[in-house]
């Protein structure tokens, strides 16, 4: 499971980097919770946010279930559709 605001960018380049790809993919909207809303939490969450690795709205973020797979030449990678899905907000 990958959270828009957990740097979701660097998580599939180390997936690419490593040979593998994202194979299927599963996205829900979330609206911050108890732990997300905490101070120190939302603070990490928008230092993250003004480099560019975290995505999120004033009340919801995206969780994603993400299957990844090592490479294989006839297999199609949805990382880049992945990770437009995960920056939209």
């Amino acid at each position: 499971m990958i959270s828009a605001y957990s740097n979701p960018i660097e998580t599939v380049e180390y997936e690419i980097a490593q040979s593998y790809q994202t194979i299927d993919l599963m996205v829900t909207l979330l609206k911050f919770g108890y732990y997300s809303c905490e101070p120190k939490v939302k603070q990490a969450i928008e230092e993250l946010w003004k480099n560019r690795k975290a995505f999120y709205s004033q009340n919801t973020y995206f969780l994603a279930g993400v299957l990844f797979r090592q490479k294989k030449v006839s297999s199609v990678d949805l990382s880049t559709e992945f990770l437009k899905v995960m920056t939209a907000l």
